[in-house]
């Protein structure tokens, strides 16, 4: 499932600007809408590839992207 796909599902739904490589599909729950996922460890590696070090992208990612709740709609990361 493609970013757009999932847009067509839920058009409110955040996403994770900058990380569509890291997308993985989506999460459900009773009562709540589908919500965007993406895979953390993917999120890290691409940091890395792009320069950081290691223990800077997991301090990144855990204060920047998932310490940033901006609502019902804000993306889930999964550890796999």
């Amino acid at each position: 499932m493609t970013l757009d796909e999932f847009a067509e599902i839920n058009p409110e739904a955040l996403q994770a600007d900058g990380w569509e490589d890291a997308f993985i599909g989506y999460v459900e729950r009773a009562n709540q809408p589908p919500t965007a996922c993406y895979d953390k460890q993917k999120i890290i590696d691409m940091a890395v590839k792009d320069g950081v070090s290691k223990e800077q992208a997991v301090e990144y990612f855990e204060h920047n992207i998932n310490g940033a709740y901006v609502g019902k709609y804000t993306p889930f990361y999964i550890t796999t």
